[in-house]
């Protein structure tokens, strides 16, 4: 044969080193070795058989294929990591070169594993709360949840909550709903249009659970790693027909009853189109302000504003621990003055990092989140009037898991949209009153 030829091997053939030397790969018939479909994974037996083909070709210095094989996205994983083989043989090529150009995305492993907390119920818990805490992890369906407990070796404080139910998330508009509609529904308990802030289908202001808890001598706290006028923490305190309407979220800010907000935003309040400086209006009406969350532990106010860009920054790329930092910074002032309070805390990118479909996006946020929740149920613990919800607004990715390994952190998704999804979400509940939160029923039940 001519020198630019060179061939397909077989194993179990003696090739002289001038033969091997023309062999490229080694490849034979899976189906003549197992008859494993695809799904779940090889017996011992077939296992062992087939690692006996690959380990003659890597043998010979040679990579292996197998054609026959089962051809879908767990198979090919099954191939690769339980395998070893080292190419694979498909039918669908685009899909496959897809797939290899987004494994990075959808493939994650963690070096930096947290100890879960595990809560201590009280008996003396009364039956009904006085304060209440609620964490929404923007975007965070089970599968969100479940990437994290892998990634995190098996553990998630959230998971240690013995209370859970199922929250179902459609809007007034749209089965799929978004941040506005859905929380908004948890902050007025009204259905709306997606899209609406704090009103309701046909544009009319509901008045929000921060308004009426004020009426009863309750005070407030917002916390998000996302803009404070986002969709989320604005349906808590505006009203407005258009969720991107920002500077008139921020003005709804003014007239609103929270007396702590800390986020990114800033230029909705003092980079605005109208000139206006919303600042100087918040150190009128008695706010702290502070445009560096640095300044943070330096606050001695019991009502007060940090709005800084750098918290918008995603956790892989530096933002810390300024979730848990704020919150435990806001229960301390809120306890401090002895009254009752309300507090809501977003985990925004979990969303994010589903809308990217990126999986290592998503992890560490949930880990990130998980560290919020963790100083949350230790409140609880301490105090027998508090309870911690932890929910969603809607999911985000259509995320599913299709390979993951405790032991190492590791874990793979494969997504369905870039949107939203309609699945229910989980609630956990944890404190006086929790036992409420059982079952399945719609965001405007919270």
């Amino acid at each position: 044969h001519p020198s630019w030829l060179y061939f397909d091997g077989r194993p179990g053939i003696n090739y002289t080193p001038d033969q091997l030397q023309r062999i490229v790969m080694i490849s034979t018939s899976l189906p003549s070795l197992t008859n494993w479909n695809g799904k779940g994974v090889l017996v011992k037996d077939h296992y062992e058989r087939v690692m006996n083909i690959v380990s003659q070709a890597h043998a010979m210095k040679k990579p292996m294929r197998f054609w026959g094989s089962p051809d879908f996205v767990s198979a090919w994983m099954k191939l690769i990591n339980l395998v070893k083989v080292d190419i694979i043989n498909t039918d669908h090529v685009e899909e496959l070169v897809q797939f290899f150009k987004n494994i990075k995305n959808t493939t994650y492993i963690n070096d930096e594993v947290h100890q879960a907390y595990m809560p201590s119920p009280s008996s003396k818990w009364k039956k009904k709360p006085t304060n209440i805490i609620l964490l929404i992890g923007d975007g965070t369906g089970l599968a969100q949840l479940y990437s994290g407990y892998t990634a995190n070796r098996g553990s998630l404080s959230i998971f240690n909550i013995p209370t859970i139910g199922l929250v179902l998330t459609a809007s007034a508009s749209n089965y799929i709903t978004d941040s506005a509609a859905g929380a908004t529904a948890i902050s007025t308990g009204s259905k709306t249009n997606n899209r609406h802030v704090g009103v309701d289908p046909n544009g009319k202001p509901v008045s929000t659970l921060v308004e009426i808890l004020h009426t009863e001598g309750y005070r407030a706290a917002l916390i998000t790693c996302d803009d404070v006028t986002g969709a989320t923490p604005a349906s808590f305190y505006a009203h407005q027909p258009e969720r991107g309407m920002s500077e008139q979220i921020a003005n709804d800010f003014l007239k609103g009853n929270v007396d702590i907000l800390i986020g990114g935003g800033l230029e909705n309040f003092s980079a605005r189109k109208d000139k206006r400086n919303l600042l100087d209006s918040l150190l009128v009406d008695g706010y702290t302000v502070a445009t560096q969350f640095a300044a943070l532990d330096t606050i001695t106010s019991s009502r007060f504003v940090v709005l800084d860009n750098n918290v918008v920054t995603p956790i892989q790329n530096g933002r810390g621990e300024f979730l848990s930092k704020s919150l435990k910074k806001s229960l301390k002032v809120l306890d401090a003055n002895n009254q009752k309070f309300f507090l809501m805390l977003e985990g925004a990118q979990i969303d994010w990092g589903g809308h990217a479909n990126n999986l290592g996006y998503i992890v560490t946020e949930v880990l990130d989140f998980d560290k919020a929740v963790t100083e949350a149920m230790k409140y609880v613990d301490a105090d027998d009037n508090t309870l911690l919800l932890v929910t969603a607004d809607h999911e985000t990715g259509g995320l599913s898991l299709i390979e993951g390994d405790i032991e190492s952190g590791f874990v793979q998704g494969s997504f369905s949209t870039t949107d939203h999804s309609g699945i229910p979400v989980p609630i956990f509940a944890y404190g006086p009153g929790a036992d409420l939160f059982k079952g399945v029923y719609p965001n405007t039940e919270i």
